[in-house]
């Protein structure tokens, strides 16, 4: 049987960080949080304390927007070191 995790990172970035050229994000204003359904039983809540980015907007050819994402996969938290001691393993990543 195999099992299908949904994962949503959701990366928040202030509105100056958008309208800027490039910037550098800003941890104190920005987060990446995760949500996994176990089969509509719970569902485990969780983040990144550990990452870093870059916000790029052109206001002329939005086309060459990006955003930029680079996450320490040993800093999950989910609330549960044991749990979380898994997920740091071999077995996820």
């Amino acid at each position: 049987m195999r099992t299908y995790y949904f994962v949503t990172f959701l990366f928040l970035a202030t509105v100056s960080d958008l309208l800027a050229q490039q910037n550098e994000t800003k941890l104190s204003s920005s987060s990446i949080e995760f949500s996994v359904s176990n089969f509509g039983i719970n569902t485990v809540h969780g983040s990144f304390d550990k990452f870093s980015g870059k916000v790029a907007i052109d206001t002329k050819e939005l086309e060459k927007a990006y955003i930029e994402v680079c996450i320490n996969a040993k800093s999950i938290d989910t609330g549960n070191k044991k749990r979380d001691k898994h997920l740091r393993s071999d077995d996820f990543l």
